[in-house]
Formats: C-alpha cells, sequence, structure tokens
C-alpha cells in the first residue's frame, strides 16, 4: 500500500508531466532503478511510460543476492557498478540518505544520479505527511463550507503555506489577504502566492471575519494574537490545519 505523501505528490499534474518528461529523456539510457518498495510498485502501476525505461536491474537493500523482482533483474547495491548502467533512478520517496549511500560508500560519483521524488518547495514531504497526518483535506472541507461568504486572511507566509497552496485546493476560501511580520514594511501592490501582503498591524484595518493560522505550530501564534493585537475584535483566529486536543497539549508543552 503506498503512503499518502505518494498518493497527493503523484496525483498534482505538475509531478506527473516531470516525471513523464523525465522518463522519456532517459528511455534511451541504461537504467538501475534503486528502491524495490511500494513507491517503485505504485509507479508501475501509475506510469506506463517506465515500462519503456533500459531497466538493467532493480537495487535495493533487502536484496542478498541476485534474483528477480517485478520481472526486473534485482541485486543487491554492492553490485550496482558490476552492471552496465548509465543512471541510477532513485524511486524511494525519502531520497537524501539514498544519495549519500550511493556517493559516498558506494562511489557512483562519476554516475548520473536522478530521483522520482524532489522535495519542489523546502520541507515539502514532511508538510505533505503532517497535513495527510491531520486529515487536512477533509478540515478544509469543512471550512469551506463554513465560510461560505466570510472574509480570510491567511497568517503566516512560510514554506508550509506553499506546500498547501501547491496540492490543496484552497481557491474556494474567500481569502483576501496573507499576514506576516515580515510584511511589516512591505511595497504597495506586494503578492504572496498571488494573494495581496499585509502586516499583522494591517490586519485591523481590513477586518476580516477569519484569520486563519498557517503554520504547522500555531498555538504561540493563537495565543499572541487572540491576547494581544485582535483582542476585543469580532475577528476569529482559528488554526488551518486543525489538531486534536492531546497534540495541542504536546505543542503547548514544547514550547
Amino acid at each position: 500500500m503506498v503512503s499518502k505523501y505518494f498518493t497527493v505528490k503523484t496525483n498534482h499534474p505538475c509531478f506527473r508531466e516531470e516525471l513523464n518528461n523525465k522518463l522519456n529523456v532517459l528511455k534511451d539510457k541504461k537504467v538501475v532503478l534503486y528502491g524495490a518498495g511500494e513507491s517503485l510498485q505504485g509507479l508501475l502501476k501509475e506510469f506506463s511510460n517506465f515500462k519503456n525505461l533500459n531497466v538493467v536491474a532493480i537495487a535495493d537493500r533487502k536484496f542478498q543476492e541476485e534474483g528477480t523482482f517485478e520481472g526486473f533483474k534485482s541485486i543487491p547495491p554492492e553490485k550496482i557498478l558490476e552492471q552496465d548502467f548509465d543512471v541510477v533512478l532513485i524511486t524511494l520517496e525519502y531520497t537524501i540518505p539514498i544519495v549519500n549511500y550511493l556517493m559516498n560508500e558506494l562511489n557512483l560519483h562519476d554516475y548520473q544520479i536522478e530521483k522520482v521524488f524532489n522535495d519542489d518547495i523546502k520541507d515539502e514531504r514532511d508538510s505533505i505527511i503532517a497535513l495527510e497526518h491531520y486529515n487536512f483535506k477533509k478540515n478544509l472541507e469543512q471550512i469551506t463550507k463554513k465560510l461560505k461568504g466570510k472574509s480570510a486572511i491567511l497568517y503566516g507566509a512560510g514554506v508550509f503555506l506553499e506546500v498547501i497552496n501547491k496540492y490543496y485546493d484552497i481557491a474556494r476560501l474567500n481569502i483576501i489577504a496573507v499576514s506576516d511580520k515580515k510584511y511589516k514594511n512591505h511595497e504597495e501592490g506586494e503578492t504572496f502566492l498571488g494573494y495581496k501582503v499585509c502586516s499583522p498591524e494591517e490586519i485591523l484595518d481590513i477586518k476580516p471575519d477569519y484569520v486563519f493560522i498557517a503554520t504547522k505550530y500555531y498555538i504561540d501564534i493563537v495565543e499572541s494574537l487572540y491576547y494581544g493585537l485582535l483582542k476585543n475584535t469580532k475577528i476569529k483566529i482559528k488554526p488551518l490545519m486543525k489538531k486534536p486536543f492531546l497534540d495541542i497539549v504536546k505543542e503547548i508543552w514544547n514550547s
């Protein structure tokens, strides 16, 4: 069973286009696939272009000796250099330790190493995993229905919001601005992800119905706004990613 990260990532049109383009480029090369897990099985099922690759072997640490896997020759990683190949294509989701292993322990410095999964946004994988863990898509649907006709400002112009904007449909929210402390002296007409920006102080002038905290950890921000800047206003402050009570307690304890 593939991970929720795999599902979110591979369903995105940009990912599908980029991967298909990469597979087309690699079709004339001799390829070693690294990683014989559920991700590879999901990729073989979802992307027919994998069948056009000249796969000379699949390498994985779980292979102790040469054999077969999914109809391909399977080998332990230590035998990669014994193969006649041009490129290693990593099919695993978390690639940093694999690249280090291939470069530093297997000495593949002179070979082309490609990855199926890349973090297009910093910490993208960790953010998607957190969002899926907390059923963000379902919560977003509930927020969208509740906010029909209401205006909202998103607070927190960081990479977490970038991931949300890229992989989840927030367009149906009536977002009138994105606020962040870094916009205290913003330029006129400045935008973030296509939304106009404002400083926290400007929220008072804009007067949205809701301010949604678009950060992974949000307790300190909620308290700061609730007891400070937005105190005695009718503006409602909510997290964009809702967490269960026990996880909130842990966040408070660790803050």
